[in-house]
């Protein structure tokens, strides 16, 4: 019956730490900034529709 008692391991939860919210925070930053990016390239006049849609694409 040992066997089937779970070992538990208090020290883990204090040792790690959640790091998801700040990882999806620098995404989402990461994101809005290349879109900005994207925004301030369209309004050069040598830029093509097609040179656009490749930027948006293909990042």
């Amino acid at each position: 019956m040992t066997i089937a008692d779970r070992i538990q391991n208090t020290s883990s939860d204090l040792t790690a730490r959640s790091y998801d919210g700040l990882i999806l925070l620098g995404y989402a930053a990461f994101a809005v900034l290349a879109l900005a990016a994207i925004y301030l390239a369209a309004e050069s006049p040598g830029l093509t529709s097609g040179d656009l849609v490749a930027a948006a694409v293909m990042p």
